[in-house]
């Protein structure tokens, strides 16, 4: 996973990304998934925030196209689903909340 430091960086990686506003949850699928998140911990992904829903350079390298950005008290990180009948979160990049929270 990649540790974005600045606004700067965080301008870089979301212009390579096509964002849409969040969906409210994401699958029922997904329940008892975890990701690994900027903070240093895991976090069950059906209950994490979502800032925004994310296709593009780093969500196409995934296997089924879906990113996500989460946010948890701390740290917002893009996370892409991999699999196609089991679901498993892959960790892009993370960036402090507040860092994002100053862009949107």
């Amino acid at each position: 996973m990649k540790y974005l430091k600045n606004l700067k960086e965080l301008r870089e990686e979301l212009a390579n990304e096509e964002l849409h506003p969040p969906h409210e949850s994401l699958s029922t699928l997904n329940k008892d998934k975890t990701y690994n998140c900027g903070c240093g911990s895991w976090h069950p992904v059906d209950s994490t925030p979502i800032a925004a829903a994310c296709r593009g350079r780093s969500v196409a390298h995934s296997g089924i196209g879906k990113g996500f950005i989460l946010v948890c008290d701390t740290h917002a990180t893009l996370v892409v689903t991999e699999g196609i009948f089991n679901y498993s979160f892959k960790s892009i990049w993370t960036i402090e909340k507040e860092i994002l929270q100053n862009f949107i």
